[in-house]
């Protein structure tokens, strides 16, 4: 998958967001010209899926025009994570799904203002984003798209596990996404105020999936939580980490900040996941204001991860991308048990 990012500010102010540098995005999006997103989306070698994200990505004017490039390069996916607030306008979310948009992802983290509104810390998000979920659901009725939702857990809104997925399996959402917050941007500059413990995440979700029929638990995902601290939760549930690319300039946020020679110091000191990123970080030269390199979700957050000796012996260790240092810091392992071979069989 693609991400594009479009979205240079944002009308929310999450307390978890991963992009809490607000100033920095607003540079790096803004540095982008519109012929740059054109070559990202037209160079783009596979034409399966491309995501535009980013801060809000409505609040773009040029979207539309960015969305009808996808559709005529050829992707079979086209879509657009936002909060909803201007989606709840009918006339905006018809000329956007009109334009090539056939998914929609809208971020609801309450199944009430007093909770959704706290984690945004913008009054009155909650009320707008939830018009856009009747909005949406009603668009269905005449057009095809995949309408999904995407529902960070902290603290917060942990204990309202069920209430969440209750009001949003109220609408007529194809996949309800639960992600456990990340420790980066806001969510490592606030970890020990909004980070659950995977325990209680595992413990809410067991509660969950007993009331649940096989089709809900079809429509439900947890994702963003290491599977081996997940003991006792339906293996249905637990989705696979997302996979994306996307282009960034050496100015940019993430690795783009780690200078060459940083890197190849730390792969001379032997750090594995630097070398690798000191591989993949070649230039592309896309002839445009500046030069980017095609980097991966994986790239970006290996430096922030970690993983044990006891790790190599997990069945899911090949798909694990590790633990977010910062959790393991402040909590250690415990939690965190391998998985026997034969135990992963068996689930199978």
């Amino acid at each position: 998958m693609l991400h594009v990012l479009v979205g240079a500010e944002c009308n929310n102010n999450c307390s978890f967001c991963m992009e809490s540098d607000r100033e920095g995005r607003r540079r790096h999006v803004l540095g982008q010209s519109p012929d740059d997103i054109r070559r990202f989306i037209e160079g783009y070698a596979a034409r399966d899926q491309i995501l535009f994200t980013s801060g809000e990505p409505t609040l773009n004017e040029r979207l539309f025009e960015y969305v009808r490039w996808a559709r005529t390069a050829g992707f079979r996916s086209i879509g657009v994570i936002s909060n909803g607030r201007r989606l709840g306008y009918e006339k905006y979310a018809q000329a956007l799904l009109a334009a090539g948009v056939n998914k929609v992802t809208l971020s609801i983290h309450g199944a009430t203002a007093a909770v959704h509104d706290s984690l945004t810390r913008t009054p009155g998000s909650f009320a707008q984003s939830s018009k856009a979920l009747a909005t949406l659901g009603a668009l269905k009725r005449h057009r095809r798209f995949d309408l999904h939702t995407s529902t960070v857990l902290v603290r917060r809104n942990l204990p309202c596990l069920r209430e969440i997925h209750q009001y949003l399996s109220s609408f007529p959402v194809d996949r309800v996404c639960f992600n456990v917050m990340m420790a980066k941007g806001g969510g490592d500059e606030r970890f020990d105020l909004l980070m659950p413990r995977y325990s209680d995440v595992a413990a809410r979700f067991r509660e969950l999936s007993r009331d649940l029929d096989p089709s809900a638990i079809e429509r439900t995902n947890l994702a963003d939580v290491p599977v081996c601290a997940m003991t006792g939760v339906d293996q249905r549930l637990l989705g696979a980490q997302e996979h994306f690319e996307q282009f960034e300039t050496r100015q940019s946020s993430g690795v783009a900040t780690l200078g060459k020679g940083d890197l190849e110091r730390m792969s001379g000191d032997g750090d594995a996941r630097a070398a690798r990123l000191l591989e993949r970080q070649a230039e592309v030269d896309l002839q445009g204001d500046a030069a980017y390199y095609l980097t991966t979700r994986e790239l970006k957050d290996d430096l922030s991860r970690d993983k044990r000796a006891e790790c190599r012996t997990c069945a899911l260790d090949a798909g694990c991308p590790g633990v977010w240092r910062r959790y393991v810091d402040v909590h250690g392992w415990s939690e965190l048990v391998p998985v026997r071979r034969e135990a992963r069989a068996s689930c199978t």
